[in-house]
């Protein structure tokens, strides 16, 4: 979106299936309708942004991106030590999605909500399942906070699938930023024992990009780039073979 848009409504692009992903130039919310970036009813108010350059707030409507089935991507323009109204965005959507700051990058697995039946009194209880929930906890203040996102990569390992939680390492592993060292071994080595998923995600979606920055980062070694062009010559993507022989 270009960075003179200032407002996006409700609903704004409810059911647009076609809609991949987002770039978003501005900071953080005009909270005009009163809520803060959870949806909850609040006083605060919006802050200008101040390292990225941008002047303006967007002001960001209920449920904008909701039945956005195949949106994976949100970009933002702005650095990880930003003010941002991307948790406001995420708490409308339980869906799995990509968020790329300029300097970082965070997968936040899906999460589902429903609720279970207490005891003969009739009384429900909500359940949450997915730790998708619990990634999108990780900021305070409108601020994502890396160091809590990586904390919970443990505590997700226990119940999420394999394919997830390469998402989440390799995201983390693209752009390094805030990421401690015990963060960066704990990465790597879930991605080295789980790297023929990694592939077939990658190879499946026909989408090399992870694969590609960490080839060229050094934290997948030249065996495994081997392992994924058996993948990729296996299902005859010749374009898929190619990049990784580049």
């Amino acid at each position: 979106m270009p960075d003179t848009v200032n407002s996006i409504g409700d609903l704004c692009f409810y059911g647009c299936r076609e809609l991949r992903s987002v770039t978003l130039y501005a900071s953080s919310a005009d909270l005009r309708q009163g809520s803060d970036d959870t949806g909850r009813r609040s006083d605060k108010q919006s802050v200008p942004a101040t390292e990225s350059g941008y002047s303006h707030d967007i002001s960001i409507g209920s449920d904008v991106f909701m039945n956005c089935r195949n949106l994976a991507w949100i970009i933002l323009c702005l650095g990880v030590k930003e003010k941002t109204a991307i948790r406001r965005i995420l708490m409308q959507r339980n869906s799995a999605t990509y968020v790329r700051f300029e300097d970082a990058a965070a997968y936040f697995p899906e999460f589902s909500e429903h609720y279970d039946l207490v005891g003969p009194a009739h009384i429900f209880e909500l359940a949450i399942d997915g730790h998708g929930l619990r990634a999108r906890q990780c900021f305070e203040n409108g601020f994502f906070i890396p160091e809590a996102y990586d904390s919970m990569f443990e505590q997700a390992a226990v119940s999420e699938d394999e394919k997830t939680l390469c998402r989440m390492a390799a995201s983390r592993l693209q752009f390094p930023k805030q990421l401690s060292e015990s963060a960066r071994r704990m990465y790597e080595a879930y991605l080295g024992e789980h790297d023929e998923t990694f592939f077939e995600d990658a190879v499946s979606g026909r989408d090399l990009k992870l694969v590609l920055s960490l080839k060229k980062q050094g934290v997948l070694t030249s065996e495994q780039i081997k392992k994924c062009l058996i993948l990729t010559t296996g299902s005859r993507w010749v374009e898929g073979t190619r990049m990784l022989l580049a």
